[in-house]
């Protein structure tokens, strides 16, 4: 099948590359992977234009070599088998369904591109020749793709194929989950490749925080406080489990005895430090932004005298609500608020009772980690 009107003056346009008597093997030989790469895409569109299914094969096997990049490889590769009626799902692994999803990944064309050696890195007036390559050829699969489409069966994998790469991807998810692709290769890798996203979906983070903390009733003598700290956990789609070390410097309101470890004495000093684990689910998610609630368990301690080793320790528990904000274009990173009701355990019972009741404001900044899994698991979403 031939393609025709302005699909075929774009892929002329592409493949406007001067002729050579060597095969495309002889050409790409001894090359690296970028200038291989360089030249195959300029090369293939003409292949196609000139309707010579053969010489295709000959660049991809040329290319595949040379060692460049496995998706564009396998993406003509497979339009290729399709348009030459050659199609087999055994041109493809279980690795197809990573490398579909890299096809939408905006961060394919964020990275450095290799440098190009000799005339290739002048060969057009941009500026960065390979990347042009890249989106010139992106163009051309994307025609071509779309030129195949209407002579694919319905419910086929060359039909899905065609809609993928043709751009219509979340259609082309759609059809996956049809009745007629029930039991084909690409739905069963595309099943297994989904559960083990979602099993791995878990996003870890670590971060900073830094807030204010007031007590009250008969713990209110102890003044308010700022508090800073740090958190380390994972959060899944619904729930959210972290470690949190928090402290609070500074002096009470007025002097209390402690009396702890045969040490006893007056003291206004408060330094604190809780050591605990919070456990949350999400009440409301959307897009970046999510509230949740919490509850937290831990161990309080105020260190009462500067030169002795003495520590009052105490049960700390907590209950609380809070909202969190993923930013950065992989949502690598996140702001987060947090109110909390604290209950303090009692301690220093043979002097001043120097536990009860607290609330406490936390704000937050930190780094997400594992946010691949998520954004595949998002792109496969149909």
């Amino acid at each position: 099948m031939r393609l025709t009107g302005a699909c075929v003056l774009l892929m002329f346009s592409l493949a406007a590359w001067p002729a050579a008597a060597q095969s495309p093997a002889d050409q790409l030989d001894g090359l690296d992977w970028g200038d291989a790469s360089f030249l195959a895409m300029r090369a293939i569109p003409g292949t196609v234009y000139e309707g010579r299914p053969d010489s295709l094969l000959d660049w991809i096997d040329a290319w595949w070599d040379a060692g460049g990049p496995e998706e564009p490889m396998t993406r003509i590769l497979i339009l290729g088998a399709i348009w030459d009626g050659q199609f087999d799902h055994q041109l493809y692994g279980y690795e197809i369904v990573d490398l579909l999803l890299w096809f939408t990944d905006p961060q394919r064309l964020s990275g450095d591109s290799p440098r190009l050696s000799g005339d290739l890195a002048t060969a057009t007036a941009d500026p960065d020749p390979y990347r042009a390559a890249v989106q010139e050829f992106d163009a051309f699969t994307r025609a071509f793709a779309d030129q195949l489409l209407p002579h694919q069966p319905v419910g086929t994998e060359q039909e899905f194929f065609c809609l993928y790469y043709s751009g219509r991807t979340r259609e082309a998810w759609r059809r996956l989950d049809s009745e007629a692709m029930k039991g084909t290769t690409l739905r069963g890798y595309r099943d297994r490749r989904e559960d083990a996203l979602k099993r791995q979906s878990g996003l870890v983070f670590a971060g900073i925080t830094g807030g204010f903390w007031s007590p009250f009733g008969k713990y209110a003598f102890a003044g308010d406080h700022a508090l800073v700290g740090l958190q380390y956990g994972m959060q899944g789609k619904h729930w959210l489990v972290r470690l949190v070390v928090e402290s609070r410097l500074g002096r009470t309101d007025r002097p209390y005895l402690a009396d702890q470890d045969g040490i006893r004495g007056a003291s206004d000093r408060f330094n604190a430090l809780l050591l605990g684990f919070e456990l949350g689910r999400a009440l409301y998610q959307s897009g970046r932004w999510q509230v949740n609630v919490f509850g937290g368990l831990g161990m309080d301690a105020v260190k009462p005298f500067g030169e002795e080793e003495v520590m009052l320790q105490a049960l700390h528990l907590s209950a609380g609500a809070g909202w969190r904000l993923d930013l950065g274009s992989r949502r690598q990173w996140f702001t987060s608020v947090d109110y909390r009701r604290e209950w303090i355990g009692s301690r220093n019972e043979q002097g001043t009772e120097i536990y009860g009741d607290a609330w406490s404001v936390r704000l937050g900044v930190g780094a997400n980690f594992g946010q691949e899994n998520r954004d595949k698991l998002r792109r496969l979403a149909r």
